[in-house]
């Protein structure tokens, strides 16, 4: 807890040092792409740090920070962006309550990568959608620039692009096929095939992209926590892995809704959304990986192959989605085990 003026002001510090870092994104500066990665690091560290009115009032400072360094529009893009869904796994990580036997208990570290994976989720979606907004109105504008149609006919055009079903994941493939490199035709042999492939799981990518990229803050700033003896949790567990049973009916719902929705449009969003939260039970297959490999001689080697291939797949892209999904089936078999333990086993055997 913050107990002195040098931790608020510490706090303070890492609200503006994240606000400074955001904004060299908005700069478009050289540095851009390590502002990007580094500009959540500070705010989970005065949470962690200082818990909850540290966190805050670092929030607060790297709003303010950016609002002057940048402009307003982008401060709020930056609160959507970074503020929520690192303030929330941050403040999930600090709760704890006290068992009977007078221990703290910490929140399960599965437990805040399933909120966390909504938000990113959403705000996966909400940038893509606001990418496909900012490709729509620079073509507009290329448009009456050429004279080649008016205001009214533009509009009409850009309307239509988000309001008839189909076109949104079409509009995708066009932003991707017009704005990725031309060399990849050349990597991938079937280039077409693969932007029709990356268009319809797009929105997905870039929410598992936006998770990990929080997530590796969180875990940077209690790492370098940790190093020092400053963080109020103790090192977290990640193995076994926890996730709640409510996130199985949510991926149930949400890809029942894609399935049978009348609109491709609302299909698309939701399906994306559905793979985008089935993210907690890729990590739980992971952790479930790691399980095994203690059990087996030659641990460390072990796990160097199977990270080698993960990371190559990372890298070429090639098989991702597969290596996900994989994860997924693993950690959602997991779940229904340990579901099947709890609840029905009890049952079975007459217990109550």
């Amino acid at each position: 807890m913050l107990n002195s003026y040098k931790n608020i002001g510490f706090a303070g510090l890492a609200g503006i040092l994240a606000g400074a870092l955001f904004a060299l994104v908005s700069k478009g500066s050289g540095l851009s792409v390590i502002g990007f990665l580094a500009s959540p690091i500070p705010i989970a560290f005065a949470g962690l740090a200082f818990g909850y009115t540290g966190l805050a009032i670092g929030c607060i400072a790297a709003v303010a920070v950016l609002s002057v360094l940048s402009d307003v529009s982008n401060a709020m893009l930056y609160i959507m962006w970074d503020i929520v869904p690192v303030a929330l796994i941050t403040a999930l990580l600090l709760r704890n309550r006290k068992s009977e036997d007078g221990e703290t208990v910490w929140y399960p570290v599965g437990y805040a990568l399933s909120w966390t994976s909504i938000v990113t989720a959403v705000t996966g979606i909400l940038v893509s959608v606001m990418l496909l907004v900012a490709y729509n109105i620079s073509s507009a504008i290329s448009k009456i620039q050429s004279a080649e149609v008016n205001m009214e006919e533009v509009i009409a055009s850009v309307s239509q692009k988000f309001w008839e079903d189909g076109n949104l994941q079409n509009t995708m493939l066009q932003f991707l096929s017009e704005t990725m490199a031309p060399s990849l035709s050349v990597t991938f042999p079937n280039y077409e095939a693969f932007l029709q492939s990356l268009a319809a799981v797009f929105m997905a990518l870039l929410s598992v992209a936006w998770f990990f990229r929080i997530v590796f803050a969180v875990f940077v700033a209690e790492y370098l926590l940790l190093m020092k003896n400053k963080a109020l949790r103790p090192k977290p567990e990640y193995t076994p892995l926890y996730v709640q049973n409510w996130l199985l009916v949510l991926i149930a719902l949400t890809g029942v809704a894609a399935a049978f929705s009348p609109s491709p449009n609302f299909s698309y969003i939701i399906a994306n959304f559905c793979a985008s939260v089935s993210l907690p039970f890729c990590l739980l297959g992971l952790s479930q990986v790691h399980i095994w490999a203690r059990s087996l001689p030659y641990t460390n080697v072990i796990l160097t192959v199977f990270y080698t291939i993960l990371s190559l797949t990372l890298f070429v892209g090639i098989g991702l989605i597969e290596a996900l999904g994989i994860l997924a089936v693993i950690g959602l078999y997991e779940q229904f085990v340990r579901i099947y333990r709890r609840y029905i086993r009890p049952l079975e055997n007459g217990e109550k």
